[in-house]
């Protein structure tokens, strides 16, 4: 299986239902890999200090669709509480029906 690799920039400005067939591969092996990573630590406790990060890449990765409604949750609640990323998060929740209840 081929790696793909993405900056959280080109994540966060990619439409997922707006690409060609070559990135949506890369992108779909992205999703795949991410959520391998965040399969294989769920029941880690704590969870390991990277997950925040890899929820908010999936959450970019699936884009407004239901799905990644548990990713930008468990970013806003693992993440650091001055990341630059909340205000999407948050934005993003509301757009999908579940606004964010937390800080």
């Amino acid at each position: 299986m081929e790696r793909a690799t993405f900056t959280k920039e080109a994540l966060t400005k990619l439409n997922p239902e707006n690409v060609s067939a070559e990135l949506q591969a890369k992108l779909d092996s992205a999703r795949e890999q991410l959520s391998k990573a965040l399969d294989l630590t769920a029941n880690d406790d704590p969870a390991p200090r990277w997950a925040w990060e890899a929820h908010n890449l999936l959450a970019h990765a699936i884009g407004l669709k239901p799905e990644a409604i548990k990713h930008w949750e468990e970013f806003l609640r693992l993440g650091p509480r001055d990341s630059p990323y909340r205000a999407e998060a948050k934005a993003s929740l509301e757009k999908l029906g579940k606004p964010w209840a937390g800080d």
